[in-house]
């Protein structure tokens, strides 16, 4: 069983249940009124590639770091608020993963210099629906480096994703699609993380 469906087995039914259902969160825990949210927190990615692959096994040299932020309106709605705002993440891709993807976009830079960190960036347009589930896409940059000159691969990046309030800390779960622009090819990253509500 590939870890996409392992994560959607596991995760819808926890979805349903926290829409439909009482949920994880308390009415005291939300904002008495609408206004500016902002969220901010570490996460892990894993490079889970094309969407055909079949991930038995877990493979350390696809998990790298990020650091994702939303800053949006916030607007009360019963118990649980929607909002609509951007999103942010920035973060690396590893040598590893980064010559993963080269060789599924069939597109290996002339002159690359392999470095184990190549740092990326997303910024994204969306919504938190019930304050649970995360709906942006927009554009994204992956850079490289050619010697002494940068190089770059620009591509669009959708996000579906769960982002469950645990008390003091919320919990993220997040599905990144990137495709488009210089990306023949659509790649999956699968990411989890802690963020922080101010």
């Amino acid at each position: 069983m590939s870890l996409l469906r392992n994560i959607f087995n596991r995760g819808l039914p926890v979805l349903f249940s926290i829409i439909f259902g009482n949920g994880l969160i308390r009415a005291e825990e939300l904002p008495s009124k609408g206004g500016i949210t902002l969220f901010m927190g570490p996460s892990f990615s894993y490079f889970q590639g094309e969407s055909s692959d079949n991930l038995d096994s877990f493979d350390g040299k696809r998990l790298n770091a990020q650091l994702n932020g939303f800053i949006g309106y916030t607007s009360k709605l019963n118990v649980r608020s929607n909002s609509i705002g951007v999103f942010a993440t920035g973060g690396y891709t590893n040598k590893a993963t980064f010559d993963e993807l080269t060789l599924i976009q069939n597109n290996v830079p002339n002159n690359l210099e392999r470095k184990d960190y190549n740092s990326f960036y997303q910024i994204e347009a969306g919504m938190l629906i019930k304050d649970i589930l995360r709906l942006s896409t927009g554009i994204g940059r992956q850079n490289f480096s050619l010697g002494n000159d940068d190089g770059h691969f620009n591509y669009y990046s959708s996000t579906a994703g769960l982002l469950v309030n645990l008390g003091s800390i919320y919990w993220n779960l997040d599905a990144n699609f990137n495709y488009g622009n210089d990306y023949s090819k659509t790649v999956i990253k699968i990411s989890t993380g802690i963020m922080l509500r101010f």
